[in-house]
């Protein structure tokens, strides 16, 4: 696919217009879309869904076409990811933030969060409320990209009750993990 290919698709893929026509056609309620755009350029955007094989008229109405079915999984999905990665951002405005490259894919379960920040009486506050919030979970996913002596322990007490624990760190904290002894029992 040549570059132009590649942001025409995501300039399209991008375009809120396209993914609430398509999402009005699935909830067969494109009339209402009549009331947020001009006739001409509700008809333009129709017209280009058409040629690009997402959608087809079929008995009087517009219908996703099979391609637009998918399309418009991953435009969500797509969309989403957009979406927490914003607010990502805007949550560590003043950070240079590296996602590891098989979490860039998974950007969209990112489910809400908060920042929480140590205090100059209580340092060890954001450690505290998370290690909490661990133990009571049944399901962990996490990005770690700092260490605490007392992780190993905690992540073996916490292997035992969840049902889930996905864990991403960086590579100077997996250097730490690996380095306690004991930690192939844990993790093995």
């Amino acid at each position: 696919m040549m570059y132009s290919e590649v942001f025409r698709v995501l300039d399209f893929a991008s375009n809120d217009r396209v993914l609430e026509i398509l999402e009005a056609i699935e909830r067969e309620e494109i009339s209402d879309l009549k009331k947020c755009y001009p006739k001409s350029t509700l008809h333009y955007s129709i017209q280009k869904l058409k040629r690009a094989n997402l959608i087809e008229r079929r008995a009087n109405k517009y219908e996703l076409t099979q391609l637009g079915i998918t399309y418009l999984k991953m435009i969500r999905k797509f969309h989403r990811s957009l979406d927490k990665l914003h607010h990502l951002l805007s949550k560590f405005p003043d950070h240079r933030i590296e996602i590891p490259e098989d979490f860039v894919l998974r950007l969209d379960e990112l489910g809400e969060f908060e920042v929480v920040e140590s205090q100059s009486t209580d340092v060890l506050r954001p450690h505290k409320i998370v290690m909490g919030q661990i133990l009571r979970s049944k399901e962990v996913r996490g990005i770690v990209s700092i260490f605490y002596p007392d992780y190993p322990t905690v992540f073996k007490e916490v292997i035992k009750k969840v049902n889930i624990l996905e864990i991403v760190v960086t590579e100077d904290v997996w250097g730490l993990v690996e380095a306690y002894t004991h930690i192939e029992k844990i993790f093995r």
